[in-house]
C-alpha cells in the first residue's frame, strides 16, 4: 500500500510534497521487501577466485536487505525519523583484496567477507534559489542532492594459529557475514576450494532480481533429490546416479527452480561423511513451513550417514523454515561468540520448526540441539543416540521450545556436558518426560540448568530424573517441575 500526496490546481507546491512522496515510495518498497524477504538477507554476491589467480576474491553484484531507520538524519526540511523499516542496498561488484596468509609454518587463518548497509548523502552542488528581494535566481551554498543506499563489503581476519585450531573471527556489529576464506602458511593464490559460505550466512534461496514465479514448475508430488560424499554440485541431484555433493546446493537449486505447491523436497543422503552443513532460511515459494525439507539418512544405522562440520554447524533452520532431519549422525566443532553461532548440531531460530528422527548426536563444540527466538525442535517421540559430549545436549532460549517426550535415549559412550544436559533460559521451555535413558551413568556434568525465567518440564519427575553426575540448578526465576 502506497500513501500519496494530494496537490490541487492553482496550489503553490511545497518542497514537503516532493519529499513526502519519496518517503511514501520508500515505505511501499519496504512493504514489498517484508513480504518477499521476511527478514535480513542477501542475494547475489557470488564469490569466485580472481583470474589470474592471486590473493583476491571477485564478488558479483548483489543486493542486501536489512532493517534501518526511515531517515537517520533530517531529509531536507523533513525531520529525521527513527522508525525501523526494511531497506535494500545495492552492490555493484568488485575485487576484494587484503588477504594475507600466515607467516609461520603449520599455521592457518580464517578471514570472513561481510557486507554492511550504508546510507549517505552525496552529489553536492550549488543550487539556484529564488531571491525574494531582487526577484532573480541566485546560487546558494553547496548542498547534497542525493540520499543513496549501498552495500559496503569488507573483510575481517582471524588470528593465525596451529592448523586444526583456527576459528572464524567475529562478524563486525551490524554486518552480514557472506563467506569464509581459509589460508595456510605460504599460500600465494586463492582457489574455489578456499572459499565457502559463512555458517551464519543469510543468502536467500532465490534471486531477488529474478522472481519469475509464473514460469516455475509447480511440484505435483514430493521432489526426490540425492546427495553423496562422492557427488558433484554440477550434477542435477535428481537420481542416485547423479547426486550432488552438498545438501546446501540442493536447497539453493530447488528453492530457485520450483514452486513447492505444498509438497516437500526429500534429500536422500548416501552413506559416508559430509563436511559441509546446511542452512534452511525462510519458506520456499509454495512451501507451508511444515517440513518443506526432509534430510533422509539411515534411520536404522544413523552412524552410516555422518555430518562432521569443522568450525560450523551441521544444520541451521531460520525464519519460518520447516525441516525434518532423519537418521544422521552430527558432529560440529567451534565455540560460538556474540556474532558467530557455531558448534551446533541443530540450531533453530526465528520461528523455525525442526523434527528429528532416529539421529545420533556426536561431539559438538557447544550444543547438540538449540531452539531460540520462538523456534521449536521436536524429537518426535523417536528413539535416538548420544555418542559424544558438548556444552549442552538441549537448550531452549528466547521463547524457543525443545520437545522430547516418550523417547528412548541411548548414551553409547562416556560423554561430558560442560554446561548441563538440558538448559532453559530467557523464557525458553524444555519439555522432557516419559523417556527411558539407557546407560545414564555414561553422562558426566550437571543434570539441568533452569535460569532467567526458563522452564524445564519433567512432569513431576525427581531432580535426578535427567542423566548427569552433578545436581541441577534453578536460578533467577528458572523453574524445574
Amino acid at each position: 500500500m502506497t500513501d500519496r500526496v494530494i496537490v490541487y490546481p492553482g496550489q503553490i507546491p511545497q518542497v514537503e510534497h516532493v519529499l513526502e512522496s519519496n518517503r511514501n515510495m520508500q515505505d511501499a518498497i519496504s512493504s514489498v521487501l517484508r513480504l518477499t524477504m521476511n527478514s535480513q538477507g542477501v542475494a547475489g554476491f557470488d564469490a569466485t577466485p580472481n583470474s589470474p589467480a592471486g590473493m583476491s576474491v571477485v564478488l558479483s553484484a548483489g543486493t542486501l536487505c536489512t532493517s534501518a531507520p526511515v531517515d537517520p538524519s533530517a531529509y531536507s526540511t523533513l525531520a529525521s525519523d527513527s522508525t525501523s523499516i526494511f531497506k535494500a542496498a545495492s552492490y555493484a561488484g568488485g575485487t576484494i583484496t587484503g588477504f594475507t596468509a600466515p607467516g609461520t609454518t603449520g599455521q592457518t587463518r580464517k578471514i570472513i567477507i561481510h557486507a554492511s548497509f550504508q546510507e549517505t548523502d552525496t552529489t553536492a552542488a550549488q543550487l539556484p534559489y529564488y531571491d525574494s528581494v531582487t526577484g532573480q535566481s541566485t546560487l546558494g551554498a553547496s548542498q547534497n542532492t542525493r540520499r543513496i543506499q549501498r552495500a559496503v563489503v569488507g573483510i575481517t581476519s582471524g588470528s593465525s594459529t596451529t592448523t586444526g585450531n583456527e576459528t572464524i573471527p567475529a562478524t563486525p556489529a551490524g554486518a552480514i557475514p557472506l563467506y569464509v576464506v581459509t589460508l595456510t602458511y605460504g599460500q600465494s593464490t586463492i582457489t574455489a576450494a578456499h572459499i565457502e559460505r559463512h555458517p551464519n550466512n543469510l543468502f536467500v534461496p532465490y534471486d531477488l532480481m529474478d522472481l519469475k514465479t509464473a514460469i516455475r514448475p509447480k511440484l505435483t508430488a514430493d521432489l526426490m533429490t540425492y546427495v553423496s560424499p562422492s557427488g558433484n554440485n554440477s550434477n542435477d541431484g535428481l537420481s542416485a546416479r547423479t547426486p550432488k555433493l552438498t545438501v546446501q546446493n540442493v536447497i539453493d537449486t530447488a528453492s530457485k527452480t520450483y514452486d513447492f505447491n505444498g509438497f516437500h523436497c526429500i534429500i536422500n543422503c548416501a552413506a559416508g561423511t559430509y563436511t559441509v552443513g546446511a542452512a534452511f532460511v525462510n519458506k520456499p515459494l509454495g512451501g507451508t513451513g511444515q517440513f518443506d525439507w526432509v534430510v533422509q539418512g539411515n534411520e536404522t544405522t544413523p552412524s552410516n550417514v555422518v555430518f562432521n562440520v569443522a568450525n560450523g554447524n551441521c544444520f541451521v533452520a531460520a525464519y519460518g523454515a520447516g525441516v525434518q532431519i532423519r537418521g544422521v549422525r552430527m558432529l560440529a566443532t567451534g565455540t560460538p561468540t556474540v556474532y558467530n553461532s557455531i558448534g551446533y548440531g541443530i540450531l533453530a531460530f526465528g520461528s523455525a520448526y525442526v523434527d528429528t528422527y532416529a539421529c545420533d548426536f556426536g561431539a559438538c563444540g557447544h550444543t547438540h540441539v538449540n531452539a531460540a527466538d520462538g523456534s521449536i525442535v521436536n524429537f518426535a517421540s523417536t528413539n535416538y543416540r548420544i555418542s559424544g559430549g558438548s556444552q549442552y545436549h538441549a537448550v531452549a532460549t528466547g521463547s524457543g521450545r525443545v520437545l522430547n517426550v516418550v523417547t528412548t535415549v541411548t548414551v553409547s559412550a562416556a560423554v561430558t556436558f560442560g554446561g548441563a544436559f538440558v538448559c532453559a533460559t530467557t523464557g525458553g521451555n524444555v519439555v522432557i518426560y516419559s523417556n527411558t535413558f539407557t546407560n545414564p551413568g555414561n553422562v558426566s556434568g550437571k543434570r539441568y540448568s533452569a535460569e532467567s525465567c526458563g522452564n524445564i518440564q519433567v512432569n513431576g519427575n525427581s531432580a535426578t530424573y535427567l542423566p548427569g553426575s552433578v545436581a541441577g540448578t534453578s536460578v533467577t526465576g528458572g523453574n524445574y517441575y
